[in-house]
């Protein structure tokens, strides 16, 4: 990943955060990273979910998609912005189902 995608990586990230917070949505979501295609128009947002339904949470965010999208492109000075995506991250319940094997190999 070049410097310029790094940078517009965690801006995007950053900037989808506070936007996030600023939502009041009912639940808490947490943005995990930020994936851009290589010529940057593309930016995929993988997010956690503390409490509430996948579905829903999801619904809401590309409810609100257009807004912060909007928000974005008026932070950032490029030729193209990139089209944002959500997408759910389940590592958390992968890393915490890999634990509990190891714990349970280690009782036995």
């Amino acid at each position: 990943m070049s410097d310029r995608q790094e940078k517009v990586r965690k801006l995007i990230k950053e900037e989808v955060a506070k936007e996030l917070l600023l939502l009041g949505l009912p639940y808490m979501v947490t943005v995990r990273d930020v994936f851009l295609t290589g010529d940057l128009k593309n930016a995929e947002v993988w997010v956690s979910i503390l409490n509430g339904d996948e579905t829903q949470v999801l619904e809401d965010l590309n409810k609100n998609r257009f807004n912060i999208q909007r928000i974005i492109n008026s932070k950032i000075v490029m030729k193209f912005i990139p089209k944002i995506v959500f997408k759910i991250d389940h590592s958390g319940e992968y890393v915490e189902k890999i634990d509990n094997i190891f714990k349970t190999i280690e009782d036995e």
